[in-house]
């Protein structure tokens, strides 16, 4: 039997999906398009990945004290050990996302936040060559449905504004087919702990 979260986030996910419909279907519309339907679409997606957010944030605490629990040796909870444990390639060294092949990239005059899927923003850092900063999000279904997907979001012009977003591997989780659409342009949402994004279109890339 299901739990009461359980059917939450089923709801909630299929909710969010039909929000992100709407907004596609108004994107598309070429006439009698309001701005007050546009921002109340707008609202309705980061309702649910509001409440999205605290679902997963909730499960995945459950879970991480389930593993604690269940682990007999506690040398396997090291961060040292943790931190070891990124992939390598056939000499033992480290591969970083940048190294990666399997990768695509869009540039736009905004940066992407908007398209379907949820994603939590992990590290920011400066960038020296650019002088901008690059900020680091991973899907958000990683530990629920070991979803590998990440992006990575920088300004790499200033005047005019031009962003690069790089996606790296594919989605794996339930909103893989969902809704994708062209991407939006919209301001960071700085202090959001959750992140919606478009699924890039690979024509774009």
């Amino acid at each position: 039997m299901k739990s009461c979260q359980q059917k939450a986030m089923e709801t909630l996910l299929h909710g969010h999906g039909c929000a992100n419909q709407l907004k596609l279907i108004m994107d598309q519309a070429q006439s009698d398009t309001s701005m007050e339907r546009e921002d109340l679409a707008k609202s309705v997606l980061h309702c649910f990945s509001d409440a999205l957010s605290i679902l997963i944030d909730t499960n995945d605490h459950h879970h991480h004290q389930d593993d604690q629990s269940n682990n007999s040796s506690p040398q396997d909870s090291s961060p040292v050990l943790e931190s070891g444990r990124k992939s390598l390639n056939k000499r033992g060294r480290k591969t970083s996302m940048a190294e990666s092949s399997d990768y695509r990239r869009h540039e736009s005059p905004n940066p992407i936040y908007h398209d379907g899927f949820l994603w939590r923003k992990y590290g920011q850092k400066q960038i020296k060559e650019s002088g901008h900063q690059r900020s680091y999000y991973k899907c958000a279904y990683t530990k629920d449905q070991n979803c590998e997907a990440k992006k990575q979001v920088q300004m790499i012009q200033h005047n005019p504004p031009l962003y690069s977003t790089t996606y790296f591997g594919h989605h794996t989780c339930q909103l893989h087919q969902a809704y994708a659409t062209f991407p939006i342009d919209e301001s960071d949402p700085q202090d959001s702990h959750m992140i919606r994004f478009d699924h890039p279109n690979s024509s774009t890339h």
